[in-house]
């Protein structure tokens, strides 16, 4: 089947490459046609396996977060389970008994890859809040109850205010004459 070597091809060259795995969008799309195929020829054993497939790696391309080593390796089991789908169409759940094995191998990668996004998220609020507490105001009050101001920042990176002259006083018009000054 095209889209199981589509597949294939993406797993080798990965394996080539260290972790994380990004998904290819051709493997991706590979996937979730053998989902659908499944689905629109009613192979229920196709179904059982390559919907919760298709779901993790839905969720590991949409996060960018890729797979790891291991995950090649379901990857690999899974393209060779849907072969044997193909290949046996009319046979009994019995004969796909390895299926569950795979469904639950599945299960497991996608509660890492939930763990992996987790604490991605937490690094990335910790970063976040590292870089705010550098670059936030002091919030000590002065002596002279005067609002907190930026003494965190080292003066040499504090923001002045341009120094601008006082404007000009308008040149003073002449007296008036006066009765008097004539």
């Amino acid at each position: 089947d095209m889209h199981v070597q589509t597949v294939r091809a993406f797993i080798d060259e990965q394996r080539r490459r260290t972790e994380p795995h990004r998904l290819t969008e051709a493997a991706y799309r590979a996937c979730h046609t053998l989902s659908g195929s499944s689905k629109m020829a009613e192979q229920r054993h196709g179904i059982r396996l390559a919907e919760p497939l298709d779901h993790w790696l839905r969720r590991a391309w949409n996060s960018g977060a890729g797979l790891q080593g291991a995950d090649l390796g379901l990857l690999e089991d899974c393209m060779e389970a849907m072969l044997q789908v193909a290949r046996h169409p009319d046979e009994n759940t019995a004969f796909f008994v390895a299926h569950d094995v795979l469904r639950g191998r599945i299960a497991a990668a996608e509660a890492d890859l939930d763990r992996r996004l987790a604490a991605a998220a937490e690094a990335a609020a910790a970063a976040a809040a590292a870089s705010a507490t550098l670059l936030a105001p002091s919030r000590e009050p002065s002596e002279a109850g005067e609002p907190p101001g930026p003494t965190s920042i080292a003066p040499e990176f504090a923001m002045r205010a341009p120094a601008i002259p006082a404007p000009f006083a308008p040149p003073a018009a002449a007296p008036a004459a006066t009765p008097e000054s004539e």
